[in-house]
């Protein structure tokens, strides 16, 4: 018998549970190359800063008692298997594995944004006015001094909404049930097979 639960969770509370082990991925899902595409990650921000719409998380969730050594060698409470890309962009902008930067003083013509969200290169290097922002999302004593720095009371709301974004909600959709092995087999195939259509699909 298989359940299926759907969970508001904020943004944070879904980071700390995969930085603290709660959550894992199993290891046929872990190729990060979502968060390795920079501008890609500076839109996902930018997307959360405007309040747009966020994918949901597939979350598989696991026996108390139960190893799964198949797909990783400790036991987890719960395995991310889709739409976890986005979470694992933020973690590593917050542990500093991808800098990406905000500007509170520019708008963004396209997006129609008050302040702009790039990734580092030539043009955050050339101009002024950057900020990184792990330093707004991480912890509170950067994001204290982050608002010191700040003298406009503009800049610093807009610093401040950037902030914000941790404590919005994704929707989790949790399947549960004893058959588990066997919803985790047939979705990594079904990711890893997808996956294998987009690539040929591009190079078409």
């Amino acid at each position: 018998m298989l359940e299926l639960k759907i969970e508001d969770i904020v943004i944070s509370t879904i980071i700390e549970n995969y930085r603290s082990g709660l959550w894992s991925i199993p290891k046929p899902l872990s190729d990060y190359k979502w968060a390795k595409r920079k501008n890609r990650a500076a839109m996902f921000i930018a997307d959360l800063y405007l309040g747009w719409p966020l994918s949901g998380i597939m979350l598989c969730e696991l026996p108390m008692s139960h190893r799964c050594d198949e797909f990783e060698a400790e036991k987890r409470d719960a395995w991310m298997l889709d739409g976890h890309e986005q979470i694992l962009t933020l973690c590593k902008i917050m542990n500093g594995d991808l800098k990406i930067l905000f500007n509170p003083r520019v708008t963004d013509m396209k997006k129609g944004s008050e302040g702009q969200f790039r990734a580092e290169g030539v043009i955050t290097k050339k101009t002024t006015g950057w900020i990184d922002v792990r330093r707004v999302l991480g912890s509170h004593e950067d994001f204290c001094t982050v608002l010191d720095e700040e003298e406009s009371k503009e800049y610093r709301i807009r610093l401040i909404r950037l902030r914000e974004v941790l404590n919005r909600t994704i929707s989790v959709h949790k399947l549960i049930g004893q058959n588990y092995e066997t919803i985790l087999r047939a979705f990594i195939e079904w990711k890893m097979m997808a996956n294998a259509e987009k690539r040929a699909f591009r190079f078409q």
